[in-house]
């Protein structure tokens, strides 16, 4: 039997209780961090496109014209000037929504 002066008292028990919850909340909080953080590490290193660029949304003029338009692009009558990461990726995503993909040159 273990003596009484090694026995955690109830105010040790919480102690240790509130040290593990906390040190659980600490893991949860750096995963959350890490999980988010990870997209943006991975399109860093990717390079992300090269600034500044001229795109197209396929053959369709229209096409291309709304979304630059939509998009805040740089409209020259034939092509969409792009001059930010947002403003490439939001193009694109106009394009995809108007049924064609985004081509791109310097």
């Amino acid at each position: 039997m273990i003596s009484e002066e090694y026995q955690p008292s109830k105010l040790g028990k919480r102690s240790c209780y509130l040290i593990s919850t906390m040190t659980a909340v600490n893991k949860i909080v750096l995963l959350l961090v890490a999980a988010l953080a990870a997209p943006l590490a991975m399109t860093q290193a990717a390079g992300g496109p090269t600034i500044p660029t001229w795109c197209t949304c396929g053959e369709i003029l229209w096409k291309t014209e709304k979304a630059c338009s939509l998009a805040h692009g740089n409209w020259d009558g034939g092509s969409c000037g792009i001059v930010s990461s947002p403003m490439f990726f939001d193009f694109h995503g106009q394009c995809r929504g108007l049924g064609s993909n985004g081509r791109c040159w310097l």
